[in-house]
């Protein structure tokens, strides 16, 4: 047998995590050394660990862009359940290299899971998800009032509500505010996919926006 594929599953559900550990393990040439429930803690396992392949979820372009920084020869395979194109191409231009739905088959994550420990990208198909027109970009610029494009910012950054509160000089409660008309206006579900909309939109600068600071 060759080189075994180390593997850190970064995942909240106990039992997606279990899961996913069960069917990588039927593979004599991987691994599971760590399992991660919080994404605020998976920066250090992965640092300490220095896997080959980390499986992720519910992490932002932020936190996969210091995942990389600080573990730049562990490949990153996102296996989520968001279909949304804006994001996938935020998570993508962050530096992940692997993209799969939760729906896929055992084999296809085994699959996926030695071919980027290989140093292969399994998904030639990913480019397609990075267009974005100027007329897009425009839109989402007029979509969005200064103040909540400013907030969203601060929000890629990892800053909680009250402490945007704190540095806008702004109450808690108007954040909130601010943070529901930006989900709404661009028809997301929550701020982690309205920051990788951003991202891709252009409405925020990656290579300028710091660490994610721990809330």
């Amino acid at each position: 047998m060759g080189r075994v594929v180390r593997v850190v599953v970064v995942e909240e559900l106990a039992l997606v995590r279990q899961g996913i550990r069960l069917i990588l393990e039927t593979d004599p040439a991987i691994r599971v050394v760590d399992e991660v429930e919080s994404s605020a803690n998976a920066l250090d396992v992965i640092e300490r660990q220095q896997p080959n392949v980390a499986i992720v979820d519910g992490v932002s372009p932020v936190h996969l862009q210091s995942l990389k920084s600080r573990a730049p020869e562990t490949r990153v395979l996102l296996l989520s359940q968001c279909r949304d194109e804006p994001f996938v191409a935020a998570m993508v231009r962050a530096g992940v290299d692997g993209y799969l739905l939760k729906t896929c088959t055992s084999t296809d994550l085994i699959r996926a899971v030695r071919v980027l420990g290989e140093g292969k990208q399994p998904m030639p198909l990913i480019d397609r998800h990075l267009r974005v027109t100027a007329r897009q970009r425009r839109e989402a610029v007029e979509l969005l009032s200064e103040r909540e494009r400013e907030i969203l910012a601060l929000v890629a950054e990892g800053h909680t509500s009250k402490g945007i509160a704190r540095k806008l000089q702004l109450s808690p409660r108007t954040v909130g505010n601010h943070r529901a008309r930006i989900i709404a206006k661009l028809r997301v579900d929550n701020c982690v996919q309205a920051t990788a909309q951003a991202f891709q939109l252009g409405l925020i600068d990656l290579s300028h926006t710091p660490s994610l600071i721990a809330s």
